[in-house]
């Protein structure tokens, strides 16, 4: 269960569940009922057994059994991406409008998603016998559905927006200049599957050492964190780059990784461009990722009644004593069916 008591971040993620009510992926947490108590929306969502941070920390040596083999977790960075793809293109495989009138786009009221907050906390493990079965996006907390803005060439551009983003260590590097959109999400992708291949082949200790090896100043007077650019100089015409343990891990894993391992780790490149616009796109990462012939679902799904949403909210009467529930916090139920 979910607990938000800020009332902006209710709206957001209430909305986002609804826009997303004729998607379903297998990779997309559900929210199975919704409801305001007391000024907090609670939200019930699938049980998972822990979240991806904590099933890599269950994990801390490099000889210590994943409990997950080879092929399942490249199927699971593979369900990952195509359910990214859902979100962006909201029912509609194409990124490209071709429906135009003298040049000018016609007004078709065509929808577009991002989530702005990928990172190992945010996307859940669930297992069965110790053994994965899936990982799913979850926590749409800074998630949004909004418009297509369309050039006059055709082309259906992002929504940019300046609104709220999330976890600095994954952010993408045009959020310092303000407005971003899907190109953020792809590059939150890169980094969460750079750290999950660092822990696949040596362990959570693995991570943490390189974790700490990228600490450096985001920018010349800022502060240090364990991101992944730093802009070299300030102003107008500022650079940014990518910090040499990102290039040198990238390398390392692709010398020692082989078959679609070595595939997803040369991906990463691609994802981790500094200029959005360079990126890849969800579509053409799915596209590249069905090449490996995985198994993972990697299909556009039909809309479906049951998917993302959640009951319409209803109102409690405030109780009598005050929650002790964290806000905006995953709160576990144990299950003693």
């Amino acid at each position: 269960m979910k607990v938000i008591q800020n009332e902006r971040s209710i709206q957001r993620e209430r909305k986002f569940i609804q826009a997303m009510a004729g998607l379903n992926h297998s990779h997309l947490v559900k929210c199975l009922a919704g409801w305001t108590y007391d000024s907090k929306f609670y939200m019930i969502y699938e049980l998972a057994s822990c979240n991806l941070e904590e099933f890599m920390q269950d994990r801390m040596e490099s000889h210590q059994p994943r409990g997950i083999a080879e092929s399942m977790f490249v199927k699971q960075l593979c369900g990952l991406a195509a359910a990214l793809r859902v979100i962006h293109c909201q029912g509609e495989d194409s990124e490209i409008s071709k429906d135009t009138y003298l040049g000018v786009p016609r007004s078709d009221n065509k929808k577009t998603g991002y989530i702005h907050d990928l990172k190992p906390e945010n996307i859940l493990v669930f297992m069965s016998s110790e053994t994965v079965q899936s990982f799913r996006i979850s926590d749409f907390s800074c998630a949004k559905v909004v418009d297509f803005v369309a050039s006059v060439s055709g082309k259906r551009r992002s929504h940019l927006t300046t609104s709220k983003s999330g976890t600095p260590i994954y952010r993408a590097p045009e959020s310092m200049g303000g407005a971003t959109s899907r190109p953020y999400d792809l590059w939150s992708l890169g980094c969460v599957y750079l750290e999950l291949l660092v822990w696949f082949f040596d362990g959570y200790r693995a991570l943490e050492v390189f974790r700490n090896e990228r600490v450096e100043l985001v920018h010349p007077h800022g502060a240090e964190d364990e991101g992944f650019y730093s802009m070299i100089d300030e102003g107008p015409d500022a650079k940014m780059r990518l910090r040499k343990p990102v290039l040198n891990k990238i390398e390392e894993l692709s010398a020692r990784s082989g078959g679609s391992l070595k595939e997803i780790v040369n991906i990463i490149p691609d994802l981790l461009k500094i200029a959005p616009e360079e990126r890849l796109t969800a579509t053409a990462l799915v596209k590249k990722l069905r090449e490996l012939n995985t198994g993972a679902d990697l299909t556009f799904p039909s809309p479906s009644t049951t998917a993302l949403l959640a009951p319409a909210p209803m109102t409690l009467p405030a109780p009598a004593e005050e929650s002790d529930i964290e806000p905006n916090g995953f709160v576990v139920v144990e299950d003693y069916s």
